[in-house]
């Protein structure tokens, strides 16, 4: 088998780089050298305080023999989250030296793997060295030198050290993930090594059997490899000493973690049924042993779930109606989901018959009583996709005025979060269906409504800000209670636009908006200014003269709006409306153009309007007298001059009359007509 892990380089003094080359070191002068020799405790000299370093944080470290990348390398586990190369790790020309020396120690003693736990003694990591160096006998087999070394190992009462022989590896001929069959080997090997230690009392036999399976099982966190440890355990379950089939396969489960048992699930019953599918089509009786197997475990997995307290997962679902799982197994809110599924089949046969006794139903009860029926069948409606069928359920009761909340919180809940579910997979017809469906519950909707207007979608967006406008002030709680807390602009922003629009002219959300009125995302204090020109009270002008040096042309003319509507005669705005319009203050063309349609509900005999109509008519007549066709200073466009002829009609006089018909002779249509119109209007005035 193949592997391609990880390649990293660590730098020659961090702690794991120091403990691998000396301990490579170790080996070589150790086997080199006699007992005692100098150079042999120089080499050891404060090696395992480098490994205490090494794996410090960590259970153990495991050296893995491999063929990677064609070549044959050491695998290291156990220090980091993925399993790295030794190749990779040492820099390029120790690699090209040690690491065919350290390879040659695990040929001498027919080692596939070693783990060094970090419990291990100095004492019990001096004796695994001095065995670990000692060279094989000329004619020496595999399974000698597992014998010998393993019990080596015993005698000298080494018990943080797992070694597995390549005479050890199982299930070769299933061709396992290399981890699963590390996993796998080391459960085995070092749970039937247990009883072979007679010195050690019954406690410390169970404490041992504990630490096995917390140091192999319980770091694996890949959904994919517990599935694949579950489904061979059957390659190892009757062959440990010691311990019986179901205690090992609950206490592999037991050491698993529960969120990623629960990921696994569903590929491990996916395994169950295909193999029962061969079975069935092949009718070969060698599957079966694996077949009764399989159906063991996924059941085991199931009720382990069950015992998790994970109750609301569709893989209980899926085991009852494979047969793995009875009724009477599963807790009362999947049997619930069962009778519903069943109940559906039978609405699904003839949809118009129930439907047809809601509409008959006349007394509020009767109503209330048969709208609950219809209504529990809605989740497994969505689910199959029967919109149609849902959407007249949904219709029919709210026909008949039936209130959405007699459905109860629970199935009203799971009613939207279906509903929101079908809005990601849905196309456009679909999607507008679906919301509108969502509308028909009324005031139980506003929640998930809230929850939409930061979808991915712009138009789930949009429909969903538009319904919750139309819905008024009912909303203003709703979203207060969710801006709470909330940092995301996103969010902040459809928020505001909504209260904005729902809570028109409410005084109350004066302070929310002013709190966004300076913050860091433009969009957001654009809204914020856009809800204050919605309110009317004390200190509103004041915050809207100040967004006009917002520097987001957005924000401004947001506050140029916000002014006219509340037609501000403060210095500030008149001020500002006539530098924009003469071109004193350089502005966005938009933002003009909105000053200008502001002015047009002004009253014409203030004299501050009065001002701003003279501003306009100066503006207006560069360019247009032959005097003004050779003066400098500031020309409106083309858009902005038929936006101040129409202003003109609103707030101009007699003397602006001359001007404007003066205008209705240019070139540009849209100028010219506008002209025309302002002096019919002004005419109408006077």
């Amino acid at each position: 088998m193949t592997y391609e892990p990880k390649s990293q380089v660590f730098g020659e003094s961090s702690e794991i780089s120091v403990f691998i080359l000396s301990f490579i070191q170790a080996l070589l002068k150790t086997g080199y050298y006699t007992p005692g020799h100098p150079e042999t405790s120089r080499a050891r000299k404060g090696l395992y305080n480098s490994l205490l370093a090494a794996i410090k944080g960590h259970k153990e470290i495991t050296f893995i023999t491999k063929l990677a990348k064609e070549s044959r390398d050491v695998i290291i586990d156990g220090i980091n989250d993925e399993p790295i190369s030794l190749s990779g790790f040492m820099l390029q020309g120790r690699a090209e030296m040690f690491v065919p020396k350290f390879l040659d120690y695990f040929d001498r003693k027919n080692l596939s793997s070693f783990s060094i736990k970090a419990g291990i003694t100095e004492e019990g990591f001096e004796t695994f060295i001095d065995i670990m160096s000692e060279s094989p006998g000329p004619e020496e087999k595999a399974h000698d030198s597992k014998e010998e070394l393993t019990m080596e190992l015993i005698s000298k009462g080494v018990l943080n050290v797992s070694t597995i022989f390549n005479i050890d590896i199982v299930g070769k001929d299933r061709k396992l993930p290399w981890r699963v069959e590390v996993s796998l080997t080391r459960l085995k090997k070092d749970l039937s090594l247990i009883p072979l230690y007679k010195n050690l009392s019954e406690e410390k036999k169970a404490e041992i059997k504990n630490m096995v399976f917390d140091d192999i099982i319980r770091p694996i966190k890949a959904p994919s490899i517990i599935k694949d440890i579950l489904i061979n355990l059957d390659i190892i379950s009757n062959d440990i000493a010691g311990i019986s089939k179901e205690e090992f396969e609950d206490r592999v489960t037991d050491f698993m973690h529960k969120e990623h048992v629960l990921q696994a699930a569903p590929e491990l019953l996916k395994f169950y049924l295909m193999v029962k599918q061969s079975y069935e089509t092949l009718k070969d009786e060698n599957i079966l042993p694996r077949l009764t197997f399989l159906e063991q475990i996924t059941r085991k997995i199931g009720l382990k779930i069950i015992g998790y307290g994970f109750t609301d997962e569709p893989f209980l679902l899926d085991c009852f109606e494979s047969g793995i799982l009875t009724i009477d197994n599963l807790p009362e809110n999947v049997r619930a989901k069962i009778k519903r599924r069943t109940e559906t089949d039978i609405f699904i046969k003839d949809p118009r018959k129930f439907i047809a006794a809601l509409e008959e139903a006349e007394s509020r009860e009767d109503i209330d009583v048969k709208a609950v029926i219809l209504l529990n069948l809605v989740p497994e409606l969505l689910k199959r996709g029967s919109l149609m069928e849902t959407e007249e359920i949904l219709g029919k009761a709210a026909l008949k005025g039936f209130d959405f909340s007699k459905t109860g919180s629970a199935l009203a809940e799971e009613i939207m979060l279906n509903m929101e579910k079908k809005l990601e997979e849905a196309a456009k017809e679909e999607l507008i269906r679906i919301l509108r469906m969502m509308g028909l519950m009324g005031r139980l909707s506003n929640f998930a409504f809230v929850n939409l207007i930061t979808h991915n979608n712009r138009l789930v967006r949009k429909i969903s800000c538009e319904i919750l406008i139309q819905r008024g002030r009912s909303v203003i709680p709703i979203i207060l209670n969710r801006l709470e807390g909330r940092e995301d602009g996103y969010f902040i922003r459809n928020a505001l636009m909504i209260l904005g629009e729902a809570g028109h002219a409410s005084p109350e959300l004066k302070d929310v908006f002013e709190k966004y009125i300076n913050h860091d995302e433009s969009s957001v204090r654009a809204e914020a200014v856009g809800g204050i020109s919605n309110i009317s009270g004390k200190d509103i002008e004041a915050l809207l003269l100040k967004a006009l040096n917002d520097d987001d042309v957005a924000v401004r003319r947001r506050a140029v709006f916000g002014l006219g509507k509340i037609k501000s005669l403060n210095p500030e705005t008149t001020g500002y409306f006539s530098d924009i319009i003469t071109g004193e203050r350089k502005e966005d063309d938009s933002i003009v153009e909105h000053a200008l349609t502001s002015l047009q509900s002004y009253d014409p005999e203030l004299s501050e309007t009065q001002q701003l109509r003279e501003v306009i008519q100066e503006t207006l007549a560069k360019g247009e007298s032959l005097l003004g066709k050779f003066s400098s200073g500031h020309v409106l466009s083309s858009r902005l001059k038929t936006k101040a002829c129409e202003t003109l009609g609103f707030i101009g006089d007699d003397k602006s009359i001359n001007l404007l018909k003066k205008l209705a002779k240019n070139k540009d249509s849209h100028i010219s007509k506008k002209a025309l119109e302002a002096v019919e209007r002004i005419s109408e005035r006077f």
